[in-house]
């Protein structure tokens, strides 16, 4: 299966002070080849946009690239990889400011029966800027408890605070619970069966 994706939100308050607009939209492809060594690719490019008139027109846009890939090695372990990077711009005022920060993530999944699965990752993020290198790692189990309807439960051993690269809802230490969806192709209009497309944080 190869699918194109696309979505975008646009959001503007209208003060008396100011106009102030936020927009949001990606881009990207979805690759997804069958048989049981099966590999899934998803490749996108995301782009911000927030300016605050009622604060002297101060502005703040990013573009966000992001690169996963699941392996299917054998019929219950799936090997995982991701890429994402971020080019941040920050205008207050007479001053800007400009950073890329990017994450390097790789894991494993193991299916233990159809309805339970357990994952392991380790992350790197670079913050050049600031010359700033953080690691972290999450475990997670998770159990189908109604067709598409995933409970996650898990530990982040670290504190990765860029949601944007993460593409997760959780950043902090510690424990998460994790509500997860799952749809197949028919409902994503071929997008790859089984493949996780958005998660909620409870």
């Amino acid at each position: 299966y190869l699918s194109v994706l696309a979505s975008a939100n646009y959001w503007e308050s209208r003060k008396t002070a100011g106009t102030d607009v936020s927009f949001d939209g990606l881009v990207g492809i979805a690759l997804r080849t069958m048989g049981k060594r099966s590999v899934y690719l998803l490749s996108t490019l995301r782009h911000k946009y927030d300016r605050s008139g009622s604060s002297s027109n101060e502005t703040s846009k990013s573009y966000i690239t992001s690169t996963e890939v699941s392996y299917r090695v054998a019929p219950k372990l799936t090997l995982l990889g991701k890429y994402a990077g971020k080019y941040s711009q920050d205008n207050l005022g007479s001053k800007m400011f400009s950073s890329y920060t990017d994450m390097l993530l790789m894991g494993v999944r193991y299916d233990i029966t159809d309805r339970w699965e357990v994952e392991v990752s380790v992350r790197l993020m670079n913050q050049y800027r600031v010359k700033m290198y953080s690691t972290g790692a999450v475990i997670k189990t998770g159990y189908r408890v109604y067709k598409n309807l995933y409970v996650d439960v898990g530990y982040n051993f670290a504190r990765l605070n860029d949601r944007d690269l993460s593409g997760e809802s959780y950043t902090a230490k510690g424990f998460f619970f994790n509500l997860r969806f799952k749809f197949d192709e028919d409902t994503l209009g071929g997008l790859g069966k089984k493949e996780d497309i958005k998660k909620k944080d409870i």
